[in-house]
């Protein structure tokens, strides 16, 4: 569940009180980032720096 409420944009600390954590590093022991929100957040790093053009090429 901890996932699914990251992937819906819930703040972790509405987060943790709905889970039941008391701390941010049980929050995040029992967080397990996926390859797509690592794919996202790569192409959202690439995009200023490579233009769409460059990246296609």
């Amino acid at each position: 569940m901890n996932d699914r409420l990251r992937e819906v944009q819930v703040s972790p600390a509405v987060a943790m009180s709905m889970i039941g954590h008391s701390t941010i590093r049980m929050h995040e022991r029992y967080s397990t980032v996926s390859g797509a929100e690592q794919s996202v957040a790569a192409e959202a790093v690439a995009a200023p720096l490579f233009p769409v053009s460059e990246r296609e090429s």
